[in-house]
């Protein structure tokens, strides 16, 4: 199930933070903000935004950037089967190359090109 993070203002200033079930959210939370994991509590809120802290934009960014490792160290993990397609993919991608009279790519440009289309 989905879980979203909600905050509980007082006087301008966040004074809890709770992780709940999209679809389970008490009553008695009806009336929290949205909040994101860099929200913490004494934090101040004004204008409908977190003031202080990363902003729910460097997070998503954050998180992001883990997704994107996570892909890189499973690819370069030589005890999966990740390790072995890339390499089969690589000398195919060679194979290929040379059929159609183009030159063939270094390891590390189809590495690169692999990078590259982690979105």
């Amino acid at each position: 199930m989905a879980k979203t993070m909600l905050a509980e203002i007082t006087n301008g200033f966040v004074s809890n933070v709770a992780v709940v079930e999209e679809n389970k959210i008490p009553p008695f939370m009806s009336d929290w903000v949205p909040a994101y994991r860099g929200v913490k509590i004494g934090m101040p809120y004004a204008g409908g935004v977190f003031v202080g802290g990363p902003t729910a934009e460097d997070e998503e960014a954050l998180k992001n950037t883990r997704r994107v490792n996570k892909i890189k160290e499973a690819l370069d993990d030589q005890n999966s089967i990740n390790s072995v397609l890339l390499k089969l993919s690589f000398l195919q991608e060679n194979r290929i190359r040379v059929l159609e009279g183009r030159p063939e790519v270094t390891a590390k440009q189809f590495r690169d090109w692999v990078d590259n289309q982690i979105d």
